[in-house]
């Protein structure tokens, strides 16, 4: 039903690619929701509220930005723990935008990206198994340089 009520498709676009600066901007259709903003996650086709959800901000840089829609950093919610290997593949399916082969390579990241858990090597936090935590910061910088 969610997919067929263009109001909850209009509130579920603005969770996950943010709101807009000014209540009146975000369109009326929505705007009954505002001042809860800063409460609502979605997960798939589900509105949530944040505090049952695990949020991790996720960050990109060294030209990895610009396959994600020139995003440096984006907010990800889960309504379960889930591992940095399935973060990585949602990422793949939900905020890629182009050229998949330069960021996953056989269902983890592609030789050359540097990946960081809260600021450490993800070697040292168990890599693809390390079940991410709300309020985990995970960065994907890329080293692959043309030339």
């Amino acid at each position: 039903q969610t997919r067929s009520n263009r109001e909850l498709q209009k509130l579920i676009k603005a969770i996950i690619n943010g709101w807009q600066d000014h209540y009146h901007e975000c369109g009326m259709s929505i705007l009954i929701y505002w001042n809860y903003h800063d409460d609502l996650a979605v997960k798939g086709e589900q509105i949530m509220d944040k505090s049952s959800v695990i949020t991790v901000k996720v960050e990109f840089s060294g030209g990895l930005e610009l396959l994600f829609g020139k995003q440096k950093s984006k907010d990800v919610t889960f309504s379960e723990p889930e591992t940095v290997k399935n973060l990585i593949l949602w990422l793949k399916d939900n905020l890629l935008e182009e050229r998949p082969e330069l960021f996953v390579q056989d269902g983890s990241v592609r030789p050359g990206i540097l990946v960081l858990v809260n600021d450490s090597d993800w070697e040292l936090v168990g890599q693809l198994d390390y079940v991410v935590k709300s309020g985990d910061c995970i960065t994907f910088i890329s080293t692959l340089h043309g030339g």
